[in-house]
């Protein structure tokens, strides 16, 4: 899980490049020539914050309440595989609704 967060510290600075699994992912899709595909960096920026966090709180439970941290454990193992087999990103859809609806870059945007 240490590992986990590791890779997550390197995805919330956006400092994708340099995350350890991106790097593997890189040299696989190099080696077997697969397309690239890119997607919003936002919501997956967000997601990997959420990741980060089930991680730090899988960790931080281990001694306390070990049953706790394997329920955080297994609930973003389970994110990572829907998003990996599925392409369904939990953190994204989170995004997507709850976060995105109530941030806006535009000072001249007025609601109605």
């Amino acid at each position: 899980m240490i590992a986990v967060a590791f890779d997550y510290l390197f995805r919330i600075f956006e400092k994708v490049k340099f995350s350890p699994v991106t790097i593997i992912t890189h040299y696989i899709f190099k080696f077997f020539k697969l397309p690239v595909k890119h997607v919003n960096k936002g919501p997956k920026v967000f997601a990997s914050r959420m990741g980060l966090l089930f991680a730090l709180l899988s960790i931080g439970f281990f001694y306390i309440y070990p049953t706790a941290s394997i329920v955080f454990a297994g609930i973003l193992l389970l994110c990572t595989f829907l998003d990996s087999v599925f392409n369904v990103c939990f953190g994204c859809l989170i995004y997507h609704y709850l976060v995105f609806p109530f941030y806006n870059d535009d000072p001249d945007y007025k609601p109605e």
